[in-house]
């Protein structure tokens, strides 16, 4: 029986999808309405099928340049983050992660990736490398702690075996094979976790590594602004010749211009001194203020005086 032809076995997957079911308990639900068993692997493909071919597989731009660009500058911090995840999303870049790691791993990714992103705003090429190499040293460090968790477990149940079995003299052969064989199997399962072990303490060392060269690489771009030997002239060069430069330092300017318009204003309108008095900041040709004669009073004292 192929599971997507039974109508309720197909709504019960898509069910358990919809609402982050595991494989397991998908096919457990299926076999508790039909009566008929499919394998967790089964249903785990069907499942990775249907999200490569429908919500995970992302729009493609050649040139994914755009990845590295930053969010528009009026759009909020916490929105950020998505903005990120939505341009990684359009690369290439998005469809290798989907078939290097598994769903889950992959929703990880994403989210660490817009919260880093978020963290610098802007990022050069150089440091998206670096981004990418510890986000998926996490991912291996992750892996690495399922499979010592996985192993440790099989090692509890292994010696909870041999404990309640041990051995007698009106034992059968196979009842000796079988706790042979355990013994065999725990030793295994120790060789297997030392192995995990020692690869988890060298994924760490790495992953120490590269998160000090990110934040040298950042140190360094701020220690090149800092003694930078680019003149006044060498700026005014930039912007006459780059397009993107004088676009930015033009928002910049506007930017400036605008946040000084409004502090003007601001110093324009009546306030209270901390001695009581009313009064603005600035008086000018251009102080407006809804009670005129506050203003004219002071004035006219002032040069009565």
């Amino acid at each position: 029986m192929k599971l997507l032809d039974n109508p309720k076995a197909k709504e019960i997957f898509l069910d358990g999808i919809s609402n982050n079911i595991t494989n397991v308990e998908i096919a457990k639900r299926i076999e508790a309405v039909i009566g008929h068993k499919f394998h967790h692997v089964t249903i785990g493909r069907l499942r990775q099928k249907l999200k490569t071919g429908n919500r995970m597989a992302p729009v493609c731009d050649s040139a994914s340049g755009h990845i590295f660009s930053t969010p528009p500058a009026n759009l909020p911090y916490n929105d950020k983050a998505d903005w990120f995840r939505e341009q990684f999303r359009k690369s290439h870049l998005y469809v290798a992660l989907i078939k290097q790691f598994n769903t889950d791993e992959v929703r990880a990714y994403m989210e660490e990736y817009g919260q880093i992103c978020t963290q610098f705003e802007d990022i050069v090429v150089s440091e998206y490398f670096q981004i990418d190499d510890f986000l998926k040293h996490r991912l291996l460090i992750n892996r690495q702690l399922e499979k010592m968790k996985a192993l440790q477990t099989a090692i509890s149940e292994i010696k909870g075996f041999l404990e309640l079995s041990s051995p007698k003299e009106s034992d059968s052969k196979e009842d000796k094979a079988i706790r042979m064989e355990k013994y065999k199997l725990l030793g295994d399962h120790n060789r297997a976790l030392d192995e995990a072990n020692t690869r988890y303490d060298k994924l760490v060392a790495e992953r120490q590594k590269i998160y000090q060269n990110l934040a040298a690489t950042r140190r360094d771009r701020v220690d090149e602004l800092k003694t930078g030997n680019k003149t006044f002239f060498d700026l005014v060069a930039d912007i006459r010749t780059n397009d993107k430069s004088r676009e930015q330092h033009g928002k910049y300017a506007e930017l400036t211009r605008l946040a000084t318009d409004d502090m003007l204003q601001q110093f324009r309108t009546t306030v209270e001194f901390p001695d009581g008095q009313n009064d603005c900041v600035i008086l000018d040709s251009e102080t407006v203020d809804a009670d005129e004669d506050v203003i004219t009073t002071d004035v006219e004292g002032r040069d009565d005086e």
